[in-house]
């Protein structure tokens, strides 16, 4: 009897990857609940973005399971369509009429009876299963790739936050973000921006008018591949004091080491990863990426974007103009006093 306890309580705990299935399913809706009370336009398209971002990151995750869904439907529709072939054939004078007419029956009679399907559609769902849903040697290399596939995705959402983010807040909020930042520059001969001067060529490129593009123009000057380049951003412009402490959990900078990892050196590991990650992997040799990981990564770029959001709203919200408010949707524009 205990055994039998013991196994069922195995067969209901779900795996590491279904429980990452389940966390990304949820990161999309927690987006659009948590920003569903943003008034700044800069905040509203930034979450919208990653709302889409994170969706797309389940979609990724979920498509083993929509390939097994339409495996199923596509063995029943070969065992719907030799029906249909039986019935013509039973019509129509065919060479060799009864030899086909005894095969068909042969495969109709085994496809209504799911326990007597052909062998090959079987082990096919089982495999399919072991790769995505149990810890087997042989799933592994196969899952490593669609987990490596989220963790980069995990980051270009991230990463695209964090930097559309910041140059649309310096875009609407020139004075005194853009001229915070500006001040804290020394010149720059690729971008024509310091703290002293903008070069007459830049200025006239944009009409000599620089109140809405300013983050634009600044972004260049900082690394929004990293997160010591995007704390640093952020510090210039909203100040240190204001920063989330969500940029500084280790899971944050494990997903951005995992994905340089990934994308430079194609998975594999080097000194410098294995010392910023504390990971053991063997110098030279793939990493192996688990959905625990991938679950924990998720969960930081999601907490760290959430907050840079809430941030920025909070930062608008107290510096804003009363009477910018728009006529439409009782919604203000992001212009300060």
């Amino acid at each position: 009897m205990d055994k039998v306890k013991s196994k069922t309580r195995k067969t209901k705990r779900p795996s590491e990857f279904e429980q990452l299935l389940a966390v990304a399913s949820a990161c999309s809706r927690y987006v659009d609940e948590k920003s569903a009370g943003f008034r700044s336009k800069t905040t509203r398209d930034a979450a919208s973005q990653l709302s889409r971002q994170m969706q797309e990151i389940h979609e990724l995750l979920f498509l083993p399971i929509r390939l097994l869904i339409m495996m199923r439907g596509y063995v029943e529709g070969i065992y719907d369509v030799r029906r249909e072939i039986r019935r013509l054939l039973a019509r129509h004078e065919v060479r060799d009429k009864a030899e086909l007419l005894r095969r068909i029956d042969e495969h109709i009679e085994k496809s209504d009876n799911p326990a007597s399907r052909p062998e090959f559609v079987k082990e096919s769902f089982e495999d399919a299963f072991r790769v995505f849903f149990l810890p087997h040697a042989a799933s592994e290399p196969s899952l490593t790739v669609l987990l490596s596939a989220a963790l980069i995705y995990t980051w270009t959402a991230f990463e695209c936050l964090a930097s559309d983010l910041w140059v649309a807040a310096l875009n609407h909020n020139p004075r005194p973000l853009a001229q915070s930042v500006l001040g804290s520059l020394e010149t720059d001969s690729d971008t024509g921006l310091s703290s002293r001067h903008i070069q007459v060529g830049l200025a006239a490129k944009h009409g000599f008018d620089l109140r809405h593009c300013l983050g634009t123009l600044l972004k260049p000057r900082f690394d929004f591949s990293s997160v010591p380049g995007i704390t640093d951003a952020y510090e210039r412009a909203f100040g240190k004091s204001k920063q989330p402490e969500s940029l500084k959990h280790s899971d944050l900078r494990l997903l951005e080491q995992m994905r340089h990892l990934i994308v430079h050196r194609g998975g594999a590991a080097d000194a410098r990863f294995r010392t910023a990650t504390k990971v053991r992997a063997r110098l030279g040799s793939r990493i192996r990426v688990k959905p625990g990981q991938v679950h924990r990564c998720l969960l930081a770029a999601l907490g760290a974007s959430m907050d840079l959001l809430h941030m920025v709203e909070n930062w608008i919200s107290s510096n804003r103009s009363p009477s910018r408010a728009s006529e439409t949707d009782g919604r203000t524009e992001d212009r300060p006093v």
